[in-house]
């Protein structure tokens, strides 16, 4: 954008919408208005970004419009007695809405018929309304989510989180989660200035940290190819562990690699970090470009997906990428490797392999071969060197060996 600001400064940029650079270079975001009962002027806080621009007004924009729109559907009482229930019910209202808006941007070019009826669509509301369901299930007839706000003690939330959550038959990490997620709804409550005040916000359930143990070695990755290979009414289930295999990356970002992304002269691969929001790139090696090449590239257009569905008829234009990995590669998996275990126990979960486990063994593989760490944490396009370490599947078994390896040479 041409407009400069200056570090400190607040800049109006229209919309009764203000703009702020701090000292680091990040932009934040906010919407001057006037408060409906006592009329002064406010300010509040939307959000802050590391690059100023009109797609960031426009979003401020929409979420003023949300707010505008929750306020009137769902507090159209000035004096209303707020519950924990009726603010989740503010939170899933503005989450649904924020969420949809976002999407018809995204999707402009489907009809609004074929919007709610697009499986990645209807797969991110479901995530949103199965967060809802939760809340309802675990919450909602609680005591204190139907207590009026400004009485809820922290006696009342201990005996809740210890007593009812817990005869819920709820595991640790369950209940951290459902904590966590009453302590957003009441921030949100907060932020637009339903309440004042947060008493969950002391409340601190530890969450186990789950230790994935399981990998699969170099032996196993091949013996999981060729039984792919051998699945041939649906391509779909080897390229997505061949690509998986090849790049490290997560099943969403295998699901969205299209021929563009891929630069057979320089035999790289533009790959989308979708936690991140950003894109990484990664060299390949020659066998594995003449393969795409031969196999994948050649046969399809620039802004196509690599994996595309099986059926011609199922392909829309404009192509949009699967949801899912094919159903047979777990099934593939489960014969294999995950024989005795019991997945709904949180014990077997962490040596269950999924094909979250084929990014996890690429990394632990090349660790074990001696592969710098730094090398490891650029191809998994981790941010730190410390979250690569705590990602790898390695023990003291294998440092023992490693050690055992350079002991040995120095006192050959």
């Amino acid at each position: 954008m041409g407009m400069e600001i200056e570090e400190g400064k607040y800049v109006s940029v229209g919309h009764s919408i203000l703009v702020r650079k701090s000292k680091n270079g990040d932009y934040t975001y906010y919407h001057n208005y006037r408060d409906k009962e006592t009329k002064k002027p406010k300010r509040r806080k939307l959000f802050t970004k590391s690059l100023h621009s009109n797609k960031n007004i426009k979003d401020c924009i929409r979420m003023i419009e949300v707010k505008e729109e929750v306020e009137e559907n769902s507090f159209n009482t000035p004096n209303s007695t707020y519950t924990l229930n009726i603010l989740a019910e503010n939170y899933f209202n503005s989450r649904k809405i924020q969420m949809i808006s976002k999407l018809k941007q995204e999707y402009n070019y489907l009809s609004n018929d074929e919007f709610f009826e697009n499986e990645i669509i209807k797969r991110k509301l479901t995530n949103l309304k199965s967060e809802s369901q939760k809340y309802n299930k675990n919450v909602s007839n609680s005591k204190i989510a139907k207590m009026n706000f400004d009485s809820i003690t922290k006696v009342d939330i201990n005996r809740f989180v210890d007593l009812e959550l817990t005869n819920n038959n709820l595991s640790q990490k369950s209940v951290s989660v459902i904590v966590s997620l009453i302590k957003t709804i009441v921030n949100k409550g907060m932020e637009q200035e339903y309440i004042s005040i947060n008493p969950f916000q002391y409340i601190k359930v530890k969450n186990p940290k789950r230790t994935r143990v399981r990998y699969l070695n170099t032996e196993e990755l091949k013996l999981l190819l060729n039984k792919c290979k051998e699945y041939e009414s649906n391509f779909n289930v080897y390229l997505s562990v061949y690509l998986a295999v090849l790049t490290a990356g997560r099943a969403r970002t295998i699901l969205n690699i299209q021929k563009k992304d891929i630069d057979i002269k320089n035999k790289q691969i533009r790959l989308n970090n979708f936690k991140s929001s950003k894109y990484y790139v990664i060299q390949l090696n020659k066998e594995s470009i003449e393969w795409l090449d031969k196999k994948i590239l050649k046969n399809i257009n620039g802004n196509d997906y690599l994996i595309q569905p099986t059926n011609e008829n199922d392909r829309k234009i404009p192509q949009q990428p699967l949801c899912e990995i094919p159903e047979k590669v777990y099934e593939i998996m489960d014969e294999l490797f995950n024989q005795n275990l019991d997945k709904s126990n949180n014990n077997d979960r962490d040596f269950v392999v999924n094909f979250h486990t084929l990014r996890r063994s690429v990394a632990t593989n090349l660790a074990l071969q001696g592969s710098n760490i730094y090398d490891i944490m650029t191809l998994l396009n981790h941010s730190s060197i410390k979250q690569t370490e705590d990602y790898l599947s390695l023990n003291n078994n294998s440092l023992s060996t490693e050690t055992n390896k350079l002991l040995s040479s120095i006192f050959d």
